[in-house]
């Protein structure tokens, strides 16, 4: 333990984790732990970036939990398609560029809204975003302005989307530990877990074309990748010039899930390399045990008409598990049980807490009695008489 101060009834312990000993070669990086948003490695992840597609991920976490029908159907318009080989990015900073990547959406087609969430995240669809956008919000910009208040919402302070799917914009940025959480948040939600862990979807056929087949872009969960890491069940790649390779993923093993965020790789191949050695590292972390309160420490309680002050102690040692990386700062609170006179030796007194940064309890043990404390010969006649 490296520093403890005592105040009434609250302990503050200060642990410090050890970071991942990792060098990845994406310009941001951040990885977390998916469950208690703890942060296992980091590097530039409050630095301002371009995040390409990865924006895909809070245009569909944000559908998902503001639709009441993802059977729905929605029907393109010709507004939602609009392809500017120069983009007035200005104005229009939704517009699609003809080099993007999309399913072949067409004026009047009418497509499941389901559909059109698989065509976003599976195959990275920049129409199926626009086309989404356009009927959840209204229009694209009011779409926009909701989702930015959305994305404030969960703590994404240094985030500003203008569009739905990612497309260059100047003032389109985020940073990796914002997508950190925006990927925390969406894989919480069995529908959008079930979409980005697809290795393939078949888009059936509509009024304007035939079944689509799409793919899987993240290799990660793809048999057939060299890639393939089989831990590995999402989330999003991106790419644009300025915003380089770009890769949010996750994985899971031994009960513990893991988000990787890689942005301003130079390669698809280096944004994977990265991820899985960032996984490979934490999966690779044995667990601690720690004493954090032993069972010899004394804690006292001045209980009003007690001879004494009331001795207490725990029974046994109160240790937590961790892993090097993610060793908590925690607090310890003692709640003292509504005690009456006579306290009688090892008689329950109080419970102890150790609470993590989040205030979530991580451990509790129960406090007993040292000795046997009886009533103040006041208190007692006190009690007798039934005075106050």
């Amino acid at each position: 333990m490296d520093r403890l101060f005592f105040f009434l009834s609250l302990f503050v312990f200060y642990l410090y984790s050890k970071p991942l000993d990792s060098q990845v070669s994406a310009r941001a990086a951040i990885l977390i732990n998916a469950d208690t948003g703890k942060v296992l490695y980091e590097k530039n992840a409050h630095l301002p970036q371009y995040p390409a597609s990865l924006t895909k991920m809070a245009t569909g976490i944000f559908i998902i939990e503001n639709t009441a029908s993802l059977t729905s159907k929605i029907t393109a318009s010709s507004h939602a398609l609009d392809i500017t080989e120069k983009k007035t990015i200005e104005d229009l900073p939704y517009v699609l560029e003809e080099d993007g990547t999309m399913i072949g959406l067409k004026e009047g087609e009418t497509i499941p809204l389901k559909g059109l969430l698989y065509g976003m995240l599976v195959a990275t669809a920049n129409d199926a975003s626009n086309v989404l956008a356009e009927a959840i919000g209204g229009t694209i910009p009011d779409f926009m302005e909701e989702l930015n208040e959305y994305l404030r919402n969960i703590g994404c302070e240094k985030t500003c989307f203008l569009n739905p799917h990612g497309l260059h914009h100047p003032d389109h940025k985020t940073t990796a530990y914002d997508l950190s959480l925006i990927a925390k948040r969406a894989i919480q939600d069995p529908f959008f877990r079930k979409i980005v862990s697809s290795e393939r979807y078949f888009l059936p056929k509509t009024n304007k074309s035939g079944e689509r087949q799409l793919r899987q872009t993240n290799p990660l969960i793809r048999k057939d990748s060299p890639d393939y890491y089989s831990s590995a069940f999402g989330i999003k790649t991106g790419n644009h010039s300025k915003a380089k390779k770009c890769l949010a993923a996750s994985a899971r093993k031994n009960g513990r899930t893991l988000i990787a965020i890689l942005l301003g790789c130079n390669s698809k191949n280096h944004a994977t390399k990265d991820a899985k050695l960032l996984f490979d590292h934490a999966f690779s972390e044995k667990k601690k045990t720690r004493a954090i309160v032993k069972k010899n420490r004394v804690f006292t309680f001045d209980l009003n008409g007690a001879r004494a002050l009331v001795y207490s102690s725990l029974k046994e040692d109160l240790k937590i598990q961790y892993y090097p990386s993610e060793e908590p700062n925690l607090k310890a609170f003692i709640h003292w049980d509504d005690l009456t006179l006579p306290i009688n030796r090892d008689q329950k007194v109080g419970e102890l807490q150790l609470l993590d940064e989040d205030e979530n309890i991580v451990a509790a043990s129960e406090l007993y009695a040292k000795e046997t404390i009886k009533s103040t010969l006041l208190a007692s006649l006190k009690n007798l008489l039934g005075w106050k």
